[in-house]
């Protein structure tokens, strides 16, 4: 079986993407950044007959992500695909109206977020030694507009 990891899969477009991917066979690996949103649907992911677990990771900890890479393949075996699909959206104001904080910790989350996963050596060489070819990355991107 092989296995993907979808962030930011406890929710909205990440939790679809979760469960389209265990109904064309993959095991799932949830890393969501609260257990609690991720686990119902890491059960949802095991309703379709793969495996499905759900990791609690914050993809802006290098850290984090290396240890969620770690317990994915101690525990299924393998990691072939990697969808990073982490985003927070920012508060509902005008887009001139956020602060340099708000602007910080959503820069921090698409920008490392988005790089982390890809760029950790371990990554890398897990997704490659599984046999997949090379590491096959995905990233959503989602750009909308405040009114």
């Amino acid at each position: 079986m092989r296995i993907a990891v979808v962030t930011g899969a406890g929710q909205g477009v990440g939790r679809g993407i979760a469960l389209a991917l265990a109904e064309a066979g993959f095991g799932v690996v949830i890393a969501a950044r609260r257990a609690e949103t991720g686990e119902p649907v890491a059960a949802e992911v095991r309703e379709r007959g793969v495996h499905g677990i759900c990791i609690e990771t914050d993809v802006v900890d290098r850290a984090a992500v290396e240890a969620m890479v770690q317990q994915t393949v101690t525990e299924l075996g393998r990691l072939d695909v990697m969808v990073h699909n982490a985003i927070k959206p920012p508060s509902p104001h005008r887009v001139e109206t956020v602060g340099l904080d708000e602007w910080d910790e959503l820069s921090q989350i698409a920008v490392w977020g988005s790089l982390f996963p890809f760029v950790v050596d371990p990554v890398t060489r897990v997704i490659t030694r599984s046999g997949g070819g090379p590491p096959r990355r995905f990233r959503r991107t989602v750009v909308g507009q405040h009114t």
